[in-house]
């Protein structure tokens, strides 16, 4: 059996990527398809490649424009209580919840799961934006109650590397909060958590968000929001600040 050449497959979804980045429509007129056969023993066809060029210039100077500079690096740590990359990926959506939605936010709490990759020091992409954040994931602003609060806070003490904005925590790890602090812990009746539309249909074990009393859709794309805020702070930077810490 002959290698499959991907050579064309990559191109054409190269451009697929291109059109939805520039919101063009795709309409269907036909429902006829057909297999072919491609491998190596093909030759490229200089008509196609010169059809596919001007597009793949595009995507690519696209994925290397330069859209920020971050002032130090920051890894993408798994085995951490509190991460830099999931401080600053944190206050960054938690900032946007706040100057662009019309509800008074709480907290902001994402999973170290939607964070793909590390952010080196230097010059940001908006390929390096694309590689921390490839899904098409949107903000949701979920409010929920006192009882909501407490398993959120029972399944930070279970679990490493959350990313979280607006509150901190001390607590026996698998144990109790000694110390909590943040709008989260008011004496209100409900509180306005900016999360992900995954976590918030229950991903990641958190099932305590699919019993929110009210959820609230921005239409505001994650990696959307992440390159946005890149752009207008143009240099960022973040540290370990102790918003979660447990003892053993």
């Amino acid at each position: 059996m002959m290698k499959t050449n991907h050579t064309y497959i990559i191109i054409l979804l190269s451009l697929c990527v291109f059109g939805w980045g520039c919101k063009q429509k795709l309409i269907i007129t036909s429902t006829y398809f057909q297999q072919l056969n491609i491998s190596n023993q093909h030759h490229a066809d200089a008509v196609f490649d010169s059809i596919v060029a001007p597009y793949a210039r595009s995507l690519s100077a696209s994925m290397n424009e330069v859209i920020g500079y971050s002032e130090i690096e920051m890894p993408k740590l798994k085995d951490e209580d509190e991460t830099i990359l999931g401080n600053w990926f944190a206050d960054a959506l938690f900032d946007i919840g706040r100057t662009h939605t019309n509800y008074q936010i709480d907290a902001c709490m994402l999973n170290i799961g939607g964070i793909r990759a590390s952010l080196p020091k230097g010059p940001i992409t908006r390929g390096h934006i694309f590689s921390i954040a490839p899904f098409e994931n949107e903000l949701v602003i979920l409010e929920v109650d006192s009882h909501t609060v407490a398993k959120i806070l029972h399944y930070l003490t279970h679990v490493k590397a959350q990313p979280i904005s607006g509150f901190r925590i001390k607590a026996k790890r698998n144990g109790n909060i000694s110390e909590k602090s943040g709008n989260l812990f008011s004496n209100s009746n409900s509180h306005f958590i900016l999360t992900s539309d995954y976590l918030a249909n229950g991903g990641d074990n958190m099932h305590f968000f699919t019993q929110a009393i009210n959820r609230i859709h921005t239409g505001i794309k994650i990696r959307d929001a992440i390159i946005s805020y890149i752009q207008q702070k143009k240099n960022i930077n973040a540290a370990l600040d102790k918003r979660i810490e447990l003892t053993p």
